[in-house]
């Protein structure tokens, strides 16, 4: 056992000088091979022909914090080109042994009563498999949003949080990477892989829609810290996505007459 320890920590060492090395010249670890067979994309314009908002659950005291969900508005906002707004709370009671959690905060809880413009639950749940989900609920009409909602992992980020990582980064890494999914990034095949158990994510280990803990996230979070940004593919479709979906309402409002 104490050899195993001395072996782990004399490769996390080695791991660290070559990294210390590695940023002297800006280099960081591969991106993965795109897999031209999966089907994804395009980047869902629904969401984004206004501003989006999101709405924090509380269930049993726990939500996902303030600052998390603020930095990742911001983040979230510069890359859509238009705001990103966290609203009020809304708390939801829940009888014990209640398993559907998404189901049942979607039928009590105000805020998916009226969904204009776009608003996201940010719901925390129980477990520790992962640190969040995201689910949409059917594709709304035009000019009226979708039923979306990030499900956030209390345990799982606290478990998974540490040395390498701060609970606050990962916590804004949850909230963008599943807001990623419910936007559709990665929208195109060319930078896309398949995740067993966990679906479709980019190959890019340096943006945040990576996913999972290998040595190309070990190396790129030593060379260049915790990813919390989108690569520059994920970005450029989050953009023309943005783009096109404040076309598309502009568009609308003048075939009604509105403005």
């Amino acid at each position: 056992m104490a050899l195993a320890k001395l072996v782990a920590i004399s490769a996390f060492v080695a791991l660290v000088a070559l990294g210390e090395a590695g940023a002297l010249v800006g280099c960081a670890a591969p991106s993965r091979k795109g897999d031209a067979s999966l089907r994804v994309g395009p980047v869902s314009r629904a969401y984004l022909e206004s501003e989006v908002r999101l709405r924090p659950v509380v269930i049993g005291g726990l939500r996902a914090p303030d600052d998390a969900l603020r930095a990742a508005a911001s983040r979230l906002g510069k890359h859509v080109g238009r705001e990103v707004v966290v609203e009020d709370a809304c708390e939801v009671e829940l009888e014990p042994g209640e398993y559907d959690v998404v189901q049942r905060v979607i039928e009590r809880c105000e805020a998916v009563r009226a969904m204009t413009p776009t608003t996201v639950l940010v719901v925390p749940a129980s477990g520790a498999w992962v640190t969040g989900y995201a689910t949409s609920r059917g594709e709304g009409e035009p000019g009226r949003g979708r039923r979306a909602v990030v499900v956030v992992m209390p345990e799982g980020i606290a478990r998974r949080s540490g040395f390498f990582v701060r609970p606050s980064k990962l916590w804004e890494w949850t909230l963008v990477h599943e807001m990623g999914h419910v936007l559709g990034v990665p929208a195109s095949s060319s930078h896309a892989w398949d995740v067993e158990g966990l679906g479709v994510h980019c190959t890019n280990p340096g943006c945040v829609m990576y996913t999972g803990f290998d040595w190309r996230v070990l190396w790129t979070g030593i060379v260049r810290g915790w990813p919390l940004e989108f690569c520059e593919d994920c970005a450029r479709e989050l953009r023309e996505a943005g783009e096109a979906g404040g076309a598309e309402r502009v568009n609308r409002e003048r075939n009604l007459g509105v403005g």
